[in-house]
């Protein structure tokens, strides 16, 4: 009975190398395309972050915008055409002027809750007006929305000395 044995050296192993080779391929490209993967989601993450902060500070603009104009006593945020006669009092809306990079532009709204007054201990009358306004800004997109809301309270006393 003859013994055969296998050839050994180089050229046994040719076929071997050749799948360690390809199976290190294959995980290398397993790697890279999960970096992408993760990649990619963090690059909408930080986009998603920048549209809403954007939207953030869009609102807070127009709500100190509206703020500033009570405070200057400028009825004409009040006295505007568009009042919604359905509201409890009078209502009022108005637009921001606002960057390019936003896709819509800032809005207020401005409610009359009314006047609210007291005599202090001097005698003293003290009255008050009160308006809810309500602002939203978008960020870069129209899903990028927030809304924010502010009780404000404006002294139109006259001046008791």
């Amino acid at each position: 009975m003859p013994f055969h044995c296998r050839p050994s050296g180089p050229r046994a192993q040719q076929g071997m190398a050749l799948i360690v080779s390809l199976v290190f391929l294959m995980l290398l490209s397993m790697i890279g395309l999960s970096s992408m993967q993760n990649t990619t989601m963090q690059e909408r993450m930080a986009g998603n972050q920048r549209d809403r902060l954007m939207a953030f500070e869009a609102a807070e603009a127009a709500l100190r915008e509206a703020e500033r104009q009570v405070d200057a006593g400028n009825t004409s945020v009040l006295d505007d055409a568009r009042w919604r006669e359905s509201a409890p009092r009078y209502t009022a809306e108005h637009t921001l002027a606002s960057d390019a990079r936003l896709a819509r532009e800032p809005q207020y709204h401005v409610y009359d809750l009314g006047v609210v007054g007291y005599v202090n201990d001097q005698g003293c009358e003290r009255v008050y007006r009160a308006f809810h306004i309500t602002a939203t800004g978008y960020g870069g997109t129209l899903n990028s929305r927030v809304d924010l809301e502010s009780r404000y309270i404006n002294d139109i006393s006259e001046s008791c000395d």
